[in-house]
């Protein structure tokens, strides 16, 4: 072989590696790089989440002064507070000192979800889009002011003008015709639909309790000594499975995840969801009784 065809022999092998590099990139690395209207959606679809959830723990928290339990009070201010402001957040933490940080967000904050979506209407000049979404983040800050008040109040008497209002402003945010989050996923022609859940599957030979809907099914349920019950999170919020007397607690359970617990002495264990429900069977609550018989 002579010098020539080694060099077109040489080119024709560089001209190979550099049709394959190619021909990885765009199949392969390519198609893993999410579009802007898939990351647009992403951030619309989890913004929305939070907004729903704000819903659902400002109604849990004028359920709970309505009841005028203080520690759920709390607990729901701090779940609002965490929710809004996201890990990377001072604001963010044990609020109520009960000793365990209570998110029922994914940690990031709607802050910081609806700041991305500034970003992207801000980038593609979508004026109308930017001002809803000022005026959101507005309503936000001032349901984070509220909350402060109430985490912060000595006496929970008086802090019923800021729970009304974190009530509407959620409502709002998360179902009003305008200055919302749907508004806003309308505008940037973003799908907010949450994805389904894919429940993991139990171990062959165990009892399951699912949470779907935000309640316990079944509610009551009657066990032998030594069984192990699987809870089934089908929903797409974040559950908990707590012992009244708090002698166990499963902590976070994500959508589509389980919590196993074997119940060995007999009696009558009563449970919730610290998120959604109560001790004495508020809400999202549940029993187990255990007996031979």
């Amino acid at each position: 072989m002579n010098s020539k065809q080694l060099a077109m022999l040489l080119a024709a092998a560089i001209l190979l590696v550099l049709l394959g590099a190619g021909f990885y990139y765009f199949v392969y690395r390519a198609a893993q790089t999410p579009t802007t209207q898939e990351i647009q959606a992403f951030d619309a679809a989890r913004l929305q989440y939070h907004a729903n959830t704000l819903r659902g723990h400002a109604n849990e928290l004028k359920n709970a002064m309505g009841r005028t339990s203080d520690p759920a009070v709390r607990r729901h201010t701090e779940h609002i507070i965490n929710l809004l402001v996201g890990s990377a957040s001072p604001d963010y933490g044990d609020l109520d000192r009960d000793g365990v940080v209570e998110d029922p967000g994914d940690g990031a904050g709607m802050f910081a979800y609806l700041a991305a979506l500034r970003a992207q209407a801000a980038d593609a000049r979508e004026t109308v889009a930017v001002e809803k979404i000022d005026r959101v983040n507005n309503l936000l800050t001032q349901i984070l002011a509220q909350s402060k008040i109430i985490i912060t109040a000595q006496d929970m008497d008086n802090v019923q003008p800021q729970i009304d209002f974190i009530q509407g402003a959620a409502q709002q945010v998360a179902r009003g015709a305008t200055d919302s989050v749907p508004e806003i996923a309308q505008l940037l022609h973003a799908s907010s639909t949450q994805p389904g859940v894919n429940p993991e599957l139990p171990q062959a030979g165990t009892t399951t309790v699912d949470m779907s809907q935000f309640v316990f099914n079944p509610a009551q349920l009657k066990v032998k000594p030594g069984t192990t019950v699987v809870f089934i999170n089908k929903d797409n919020a974040k559950h908990t499975v707590t012992a009244d007397d708090r002698s166990w607690n499963s902590l976070d359970i994500a959508p589509g995840k389980t919590f196993s617990f074997t119940f060995q002495q007999a009696g009558t264990i009563q449970y919730h969801c610290e998120y959604h429900g109560d001790v004495n069977g508020i809400d999202m609550a549940g029993d187990i009784i255990v007996a031979e018989e």
